[in-house]
């Protein structure tokens, strides 16, 4: 159960640049608020060492008994509160081999989360009977084996909209408690259920952070991906937006960076380039990463205007753009911008020529 350990840090660059924004200092051994519980005490804590915005589970306290022998082993487990034919509830949400894995890496990101701003949702659970009997162990999120004789252990449901909530939600209030006959029924139900689920895609991602925050340059860049088809990497790239993910996830919570997307080159622009891309290299080269980055490093880097690019994309020989094509390379991208740097070049020299005749 490695993956359930994992989840335990946050230490990834994208989070660091998040909680960054935010001002807030997250250590690599940082959890969400959960709950430890053992048979004697359910204890919840906060560790002096954390900033406010994190949670960790707290110590679990052994007493001697007053003879003098040592505690008894007993193992603490990750647990929540539930609501459960409208009783609070404690139980010990479990987990088989074969969960989803929990977001790693975002335990920073989704502090920032702001719990009034989330819509209601419905939190799935298996009773454990049916594993246990087919020889499937539990655990619980931090890895811990479960056993048989634990009380109050449901086993999750992923769901996509549920799955990090389980341990963010302060109450599970919509709970519903699945008696599965078999352990392939249980997985055929998950199967059906997240066949038909899925999250925002990119060019959606892009579009919520524009309402979220207003942003202008990140509107731009949904409708020009949107009005040429195209995914946003590539709207990125014709607009000459640079971005970073973690950038993005902070402004769908409606939180703006300091550092904000600027747009390199007008929307005018961009369709112009992306019209020329077109007819020079092919639609589907076009929508394609390979022709605008190496036309984005031409200009950038080595200096060569913009103007001069579409005088050259417009200008070059069919047959040069052929064989860019054809290249055996893998670095396609490298490919493209030696062909275009050499008619560059030679459009530079036509110019002075000209210009000295």
């Amino acid at each position: 159960m490695e993956t359930r350990t994992k989840v335990a840090t946050s230490n990834a660059n994208e989070i660091e640049n998040a909680t960054k924004v935010a001002s807030v200092k997250v250590k690599e051994n940082n959890v969400m608020k959960v709950h430890s519980i053992n048979k004697n005490d359910m204890i919840n804590e906060e560790r002096n060492d954390i900033s406010a915005y994190s949670k960790v589970p707290a110590e679990i306290l052994q007493e001697e008994s007053d003879c003098g022998c040592p505690p008894e082993e007993s193992h603490s487990f990750i647990t929540v509160r539930v609501m459960i034919d409208n009783k609070e509830k404690t139980i010990i949400p479990a987990f088989t081999e074969y969960n989803m894995e929990q977001p790693k890496k975002k335990e920073g990101l989704l502090e920032l989360t702001d719990k009034n701003k989330m819509l209601d949702v419905i939190f799935h659970f298996a009773k454990p009977e049916v594993f246990y009997s087919n020889g499937v162990s539990l655990y619980d999120r931090n890895g811990n084996e479960i056993s048989p004789e634990t009380k109050d252990v449901f086993v999750v449901c992923d769901t996509a909209d549920t799955y990090w909530r389980i341990f963010k939600d302060d109450v599970l209030k919509n709970v519903q408690i699945h008696d599965f006959k078999s352990v392939k029924e249980y997985a055929q139900t998950v199967g059906n259920t997240m066949l038909l689920s899925r999250g925002l895609n990119n060019v959606e991602r892009v579009g919520y952070a524009a309402l979220a925050t207003g942003d202008e340059a990140y509107k731009t860049a949904f409708r020009f991906a949107r009005k040429n088809n195209m995914n946003i990497s590539n709207a990125l790239a014709y607009l000459d937006i640079r971005f970073k993910s973690s950038e993005t996830q902070l402004m769908t919570l409606g939180i703006v960076p300091k550092t904000t997307p600027v747009l390199g080159r007008t929307e005018a622009d961009a369709q112009r380039l992306f019209e020329q891309t077109k007819k020079t290299f092919g639609e589907k080269e076009a929508k394609q990463r390979y022709a605008v980055r190496a036309i984005n490093t031409l200009i950038s880097y080595q200096k060569y205007g913009f103007e001069l690019m579409m005088e050259a994309l417009q200008t070059i020989p069919a047959d040069e753009i052929a064989n860019a094509k054809l290249m055996g390379c893998g670095a396609k991208e490298s490919c493209i911008t030696t062909v275009l740097t050499e008619w560059l070049i030679t459009l530079q020299r036509q110019k002075e020529n000209n210009k000295a005749a």
